[in-house]
């Protein structure tokens, strides 16, 4: 049985999360949404299947920040990919903690387009050694053993 990946998406910004979200599950994703980290951290514990990509704004209100989230969302699940999304182009989205292979970044305003190519990308990148049942991809999700 085919299973539908799914993708965690935080944005501070209702229109943003939003818009992103519709465009992730027209293109056949099952989306989560979070609005910010305490919110994203209990969506991430609770998922069953685990999530595939998180889609993460890398300034978020009150201070928080989205690199920060993607290393403790990143403790809780190895196998995770972020891609990033900021209107400030400028900015440096690594971290010691994750590896560079599992990040994207993408500038606001976004590109339908885009979006869906990275969501689509990330979600198929190999393992980082842990096993996953499923293919690739939104139809084909992945689960873990």
């Amino acid at each position: 049985m085919d299973h539908v990946a799914k993708v965690l998406v935080v944005d501070d910004d209702w229109t943003v999360r939003s818009v992103v979200s519709r465009v992730l599950e027209h293109q056949g994703w099952q989306v989560v949404r979070a609005s910010g980290q305490t919110e994203a951290i209990e969506k991430m514990r609770t998922a069953d299947p685990p999530f595939a990509v998180a889609v993460l704004d890398v300034m978020l209100a009150g201070g928080e920040s989205g690199i920060l989230l993607a290393e403790q969302l990143y403790r809780l699940d190895s196998q995770l990919r972020f891609l990033f999304i900021s209107g400030h182009l400028d900015l440096d989205v690594t971290t010691a903690h994750v590896p560079r292979a599992a990040i994207s970044f993408l500038g606001k305003p976004l590109s339908v387009t885009r979006l869906t190519e990275e969501v689509r990308a990330l979600s198929r990148a190999p393992d980082f050694g842990a096993e996953r049942q499923g293919g690739p991809g939104p139809r084909g999700g992945h689960t873990r053993r």
